[in-house]
């Protein structure tokens, strides 16, 4: 909410968008893998083995409604959301 100028920019970098209404204004900021919270779910066994990655949530980036993150799977895993 009331972001005008933003700018997206690295040689080979990928971004991914995602936008929600929004009831307060919050900094427009950069999320990187490294700032997110890591959790190690699942197992092997169960084809289910996948790092989630807790991008924007309370503590890591304020936002007024939207809750994101990234899952990666493990090699031989086919779990997914």
């Amino acid at each position: 909410m009331g972001a005008k100028d933003v700018v997206f920019s690295g040689e080979g970098a990928r971004f991914y968008l995602a936008s929600c209404p929004a009831h307060k204004a919050f900094a427009t900021r950069v999320i990187s893998v490294g700032d997110a919270t890591k959790l190690e779910r699942g197992s092997l066994e169960e084809s289910n083995e996948r790092t989630i990655y807790q991008m924007v949530i309370p503590g890591i980036c304020d936002s007024a409604q939207l809750v994101m993150g990234l899952t990666v799977l493990k090699p031989g895993s086919v779990w997914n959301t």
